[in-house]
């Protein structure tokens, strides 16, 4: 598949068995699917916008987000089996408003490329998966209300050099995750409520609850 302008809607399921998936432009909306199998890859990349509301976006292999804001609301899936790996300055942004994107993240997110701020905003988070932060800043749910909770249950790691900022929703970091490393943990509106022992590199709090 490429997009790079235009719309994939509808309620059916279309499913991409081959490599080399991108992601340029254009709209996924609709309450149908789009499944990448098996170890397929999906680079997310260039300047131009990519709008995303309602479908269900489950990939297995690699998702590479190498550009472009993403323009999200109305609700929304992505189920990320595989890596999804985060190399980008923008974010995941609200354009439809309603309900965000919510993310289940079975597999691995990473920010490996990047030093400033990359923005998972109107994304809520959740699963056992892994988030790695390597390098720049993941933000998480930027000014989203508390009224959306996330649970995260998998291992966090936030290295040095790097940050991890929740901004917005309801987080509950649970029974099964960890979280070390040490880079920086900030708190700057999310209410974050730790049911294992966190070690933070260094924690800064500036508005919201920990």
């Amino acid at each position: 598949l490429t997009l790079s302008s235009g719309t994939i809607n509808g309620a059916g399921t279309l499913t991409l068995d081959g490599t080399g998936n991108t992601w340029t432009g254009g709209t996924m909306s609709g309450t149908g699917s789009t499944v990448v199998s098996g170890a397929n890859t999906l680079t997310i990349s260039g300047t131009g916008a990519k709008y995303f509301t309602q479908r269900t976006l489950t990939t297995n292999g690699l998702v590479s987000w190498t550009g472009g804001t993403i323009y999200a609301g109305g609700g929304g899936v992505f189920n990320n089996n595989g890596t999804f790996d985060v190399q980008t300055n923008t974010s995941w942004q609200n354009y439809y408003g309603g309900n965000p994107t919510t993310i289940n993240n079975a597999g691995s997110i990473t920010r490996t490329v990047g030093t400033g701020t990359a923005g998972l905003d109107m994304a809520i988070l959740n699963g056992a998966g892994s988030v790695d932060v390597q390098t720049g800043t993941l933000r998480l749910s930027n000014s989203l209300s508390t009224g959306f909770t996330g649970t995260l249950t998998g291992p966090i790691t936030v290295q040095s050099g790097a940050t991890l900022e929740f901004s917005g929703a309801t987080y509950n970091v649970n029974t099964g995750a960890t979280y070390s490393g040490a880079g920086a943990t900030t708190v700057t509106g999310s209410i974050v409520n730790f049911g294992i022992a966190p070690t933070f590199g260094s924690l800064s709090v500036s508005s919201g609850t920990l």
